[in-house]
């Protein structure tokens, strides 16, 4: 009969892969915010753009 858990993890293991995670949280972050930042910048100049070009007939 197999093992139900083939690895056992004590709490320090835990604790690191917790701490690792929030670290990649923390750096996705601003990665996140920066590409956002863009796309809306981009759609707000593309407002303005289309704002002041003349409509044609």
């Amino acid at each position: 009969m197999l093992p139900l858990l083939f690895f056992t993890f004590s709490s320090d293991d835990v604790a690191s892969t917790t701490a690792v995670m929030g670290e990649i949280f923390t750096d996705v972050k601003a990665l996140f915010f920066i590409i956002v930042g863009l796309m809306l910048g981009l759609w707000v100049i593309s407002g303005i753009i289309k704002a002041l070009r003349p409509e044609e007939k």
